[in-house]
């Protein structure tokens, strides 16, 4: 297996913080406060252009056609993706909205702050249902396991807590990173996959979170985790992007193409992703 690089298009002159995709459109939140629309099949910049009063650092892209944007300030906009009309915003004072998540059936929005605390709204009259300190610090990500059963908060503090997710109590929480967990993933054979600042990835099964594998995979802090296929990636402040084999976590490829920090991957297909770096440029990967 080889990856390798279809095209790289320069986006934004700043650093690319934020990734969604729905369909063949990617947004993009960047350091220049604007959010960008492009077009993956012909990677055509769409009549989509947001400007935002602070940088856009996280973004979601519902199954409902709507765009969730998170700013450095903690304000909260939620855009129809398609007219580029506003159909709710609110401005929590609680700093930046670092991740922003939905359950499958998409009847909650969930927004993760650098506070600490995470914020529950009802998806059908953006009412808000919840908003309480889960961790010490900086929330960097939120994922739902398959069924939306679980939601799983990795956290700048190092700890993953794992809450059910429909009453938003806490079953489980442990510390994967000292230093800080930034990203996790899911498998589909029950595991739990994270990463952190001290540039480690960590394998836990996911009943009882028994640590099963370690292993020093980047110099600097890994960002960013996904599976695309039968690998797992890491993105990584080195520069650098890695594929390891699922099943040994042998290492498989490293790709270097970027020029600063990659952020963001997000995946297209079943054989390709997506990179936003903070060289501004977004580049398409397949797996061949």
């Amino acid at each position: 297996m080889r990856i390798g690089a279809i095209s790289q298009i320069q986006l934004h002159d700043s650093p690319i913080y934020s990734l969604a995709t729905r369909g063949d459109f990617l947004y993009t939140g960047s350091a220049d406060k604007t959010v960008k629309k492009l077009s993956a099949s012909s990677l055509v910049l769409q009549n989509f252009t947001v400007r935002t009063s602070h940088a856009c650092i996280s973004l979601f892209a519902t199954s409902s056609g709507w765009l969730c944007l998170g700013l450095l300030n903690g304000d909260f906009h939620v855009l129809d993706a398609n007219s580029n009309q506003e159909l709710f915003s609110h401005s929590f004072g609680e700093g930046g909205i670092f991740a922003i998540s939905a359950p499958p059936d998409a009847n909650r929005l969930y927004l993760g702050f650098s506070s600490g605390r995470i914020a529950v709204i009802d998806a059908s009259t953006f009412e808000i249902l919840t908003f309480e300190a889960i961790a010490k610090d900086k929330i960097r990500k939120l994922y739902f396991s398959d069924n939306g059963t679980n939601l799983y908060v990795a956290s700048k503090d190092g700890s993953v807590s794992v809450m059910e997710a429909s009453g938003f109590t806490l079953e489980f929480s442990w510390y994967p990173h000292q230093s800080g967990t930034n990203a996790l993933v899911l498998t589909k054979d029950g595991r739990c996959i994270t990463s952190g600042k001290d540039g480690f990835i960590r394998i836990w099964q996911v009943n009882s979170f028994h640590l099963m594998h370690e292993f020093p995979a980047h110099r600097g802090v890994i960002y960013d985790l996904a599976v695309v296929d039968n690998y797992l990636l890491s993105a990584s402040r080195d520069k650098s992007i890695k594929a390891w084999d699922l099943a040994t976590f042998r290492p498989v490829q490293k790709l270097s193409q970027h020029r600063q920090s990659v952020n963001v991957i997000v995946q297209q297909n079943q054989n390709s992703f997506v990179s936003a770096s903070d060289d501004g440029t977004l580049i398409f990967w397949k797996l061949d």
